[in-house]
């Protein structure tokens, strides 16, 4: 379908989103989350819960606390500490929303809170999570040489996936099968995800994508976490149940564009050939630097732009701060 079939289809109401679905006697799943952007988590105190609503602590996940995109991984729920504002620390379900809320408000979360770091520029040792380097015939010796040399620095800030819905996550079962309703594009990520988060085999498990019209690169991986949420809560309480975030929801706590810097050097001969280039490339991964390997590499390659050019030096990294989880 192309896009512009597909705003057609929204501005006439013929799509459905993941918060349209829904079954009776299904539960509602809400997030209950950091309130800080790092620290040691001491103590996560629940209030005494109505024989209706359930929660669900990262010791309750049956299988692994760990969602991975390549080779880099984060917590599904966080354990024992917190990395950013807006981590999710405890999933509470249950039928009635109002409830949920008003119960959430009543939950205890103790945390130790540690200094922060916010910025990838004035970035220490201990923050970068990935670096590469490319090197090719003697940079140094051509810049000695160039006839001009032309610098410039560039920056881009993050930005936000103004997808149609928000993130959300809708699981039923049909027969033995656990069907998951996830608006991703990734939806055999989902289905690994899941499969492991729960520890259970992926034949027992379907994705289902609606048709909802324009997907943006918010709609990755991040869309896993919140079916792998909505997927324990449906576990434990043996009931279709529904995630939806709230669009202010969406706003603040997941994932954006990769805010990025580069500072590019070129040497030109007299002709105003590039006889060598040398580029710094930093960019800002959030809490976890999930995609960071295929991101480098796909700047890296991309930084010289359509020129050739015999001397190349390009070194970049990719830089962890406590924000939420930084992406494509």
């Amino acid at each position: 379908m192309s896009i512009n079939a597909g705003i057609r289809d929204i501005l006439k109401g013929a799509v459905r989103f993941i918060d349209d679905l829904s079954e009776p006697g299904m539960l509602h799943a809400l997030t209950v989350r950091s309130t800080v952007p790092r620290g040691r988590i001491v103590s996560l105190t629940v209030p005494k819960l109505p024989p209706e609503v359930i929660a669900i602590r990262a010791e309750d996940i049956p299988g692994a606390n760990k969602l991975q995109a390549y080779y880099t991984h984060m917590p599904v729920l966080a354990a024992s500490e917190v990395n950013y504002i807006g981590e999710p620390v405890l999933l509470l379900a249950g039928p009635d929303e109002r409830q949920l809320e008003e119960l959430s408000a009543e939950v205890l979360l103790e945390i130790e809170e540690l200094p922060p770091k916010f910025s990838f520029l004035d970035h220490e040792q201990s923050q970068i999570g990935l670096q590469r380097r490319i090197e090719r015939g003697s940079p140094e010796a051509a810049f000695a040489e160039a006839f001009q040399i032309v610098e410039g620095e560039y920056q881009t800030g993050p930005q936000e996936h103004y997808y149609s819905d928000p993130q959300g996550a809708f699981v039923t079962w049909e027969n033995e099968t656990m069907v998951i309703h996830s608006s991703t594009q990734w939806p055999y990520h989902v289905l690994k995800t899941v499969s492991e988060v729960l520890g259970v085999p992926k034949k027992g498990l379907a994705v289902c994508v609606p048709q909802t019209g324009v997907s943006l690169d918010g709609k990755l991986w991040f869309p896993s976490l919140v079916a792998a949420h909505a997927a324990l809560a449906a576990q434990a309480a043996r009931k279709p149940v529904k995630l939806a975030y709230s669009r202010e929801e969406d706003f603040r706590f997941t994932t954006k564009r990769s805010p990025t810097h580069i500072s590019h050097r070129t040497a030109l001969d007299r002709e105003g050939n590039p006889i060598a280039m040398q580029i710094r490339i930093h960019i800002d991964t959030g809490a976890y630097p999930l995609l960071s390997q295929e991101m480098l590499d796909r700047i890296c390659i991309a930084s010289t732009g359509a020129y050739r050019c015999d001397n190349i030096l390009i070194e970049s990294e990719a830089i962890r701060t406590k924000k939420p989880p930084l992406g494509a």
